[in-house]
């Protein structure tokens, strides 16, 4: 059974990918590119899925954030993948992946040395 902490690292580590695919991308641009929208669904998908794997305990320890949202994003991106909002996923990106890394960065321990 994996560690809540690599839960915790996947999820940073898909989000910092995010920020990577996105760089200096615009919404514009964002709304017209389906590979880059498709890159952004699979990271965010794994960024669901570990959050679904996290103990209860740990999600109960910070309820503050939408865990459920969290994992119904990635249901609606992996099961509705042809009716998804790429404006509201836009706006996700742009307000609330931010604060999802910001707040689980301190809570992920230090890689031994």
């Amino acid at each position: 059974m994996r560690l809540d902490a690599t839960y915790l690292q996947d999820i940073r580590l898909a989000g910092s990918e995010i920020r990577a695919f996105l760089g200096s991308v615009d919404e514009g641009r964002f709304l017209a590119d389906p590979l880059l929208q498709a890159a952004v669904a699979y990271k965010l998908a794994i960024i669901g899925e570990a959050a679904g794997n996290l103990s209860s305990e740990f999600r109960a320890a910070h309820a503050s954030i939408p865990w459920q949202r969290i994992r119904g994003l990635r249901n609606h991106l992996i099961h509705a993948y042809g009716d998804v909002d790429q404006v509201a996923v836009w706006r996700i990106l742009q307000r609330e992946l931010p604060d999802l890394l910001a707040y689980i960065e301190p809570l992920i321990p230090a890689e031994p040395q």
